[in-house]
């Protein structure tokens, strides 16, 4: 990790138990047939889309305007100007499933430790790599689209691990109250 993306990194610790299966016999004969179907139909970002062609100022965006249809500022800008924040809005909303795709990706990695049987672990090993395919994937088009915006702060609060801190809950959702002695007092009530 270089030091600029130092501080848009995010260290959370969880505890998880890895299950080891030694004895090697089949659980799940469906399984089999899933996990060699995801190995034959597995495709590379790199050579199967042409990145050669087109986006954002020369080419197709996300179209925006739907969600700014009624608004007053919207129609006054110059075709130029839409173009932008179509592409900006695009950026941005895609960067937003870029962050998910990352933690899907870090689920399913932790899917794969905690599953007790072996062909399950196998067939679930093929989900990380398509998780993982889609993180590059969305990176790429994203950065070529404009750039990669930070992580929404209300998706970063609903992919938070649990707190057991009333304070940390309520800096997450200032709506919630908590009647605790410890918050009482540290509310002054």
């Amino acid at each position: 990790m270089t030091t600029a993306s130092a501080a848009a990194a995010r260290r959370v610790t969880y505890q998880l138990e890895t299950l080891w299966d030694y004895d090697y016999v089949p659980t799940h004969d469906e399984l089999a047939t899933l996990y060699e179907t995801a190995k034959k139909n597995q495709w590379n970002g790199s050579a199967a889309i042409d990145w050669s062609r087109p986006v954002g100022t020369e080419g197709p965006v996300l179209n925006v305007q739907m969600a700014f249809m009624g608004t007053d500022f919207f129609p006054k800008l110059t075709e130029e100007q839409r173009k932008e924040v179509e592409i900006r809005v695009s950026a941005w909303r895609l960067s937003q499933f870029l962050h998910g795709e990352q933690g899907a990706l870090v689920v399913c990695g932790q899917l794969v430790n905690s599953i007790p049987e072996l062909d399950a672990k196998l067939y679930a090993s093929t989900q990380v790599v398509d998780e993982g395919r889609h993180v590059e994937v969305f990176e790429r088009y994203v950065k070529k689209l404009h750039k990669i915006y930070p992580v929404d702060p209300l998706l970063k609060a609903s992919r938070s691990p649990p707190s057991t801190s009333c304070a940390s809950r309520r800096e997450i959702r200032p709506w919630r109250s908590c009647s605790t002695t410890s918050c009482r007092t540290r509310a002054g009530t």
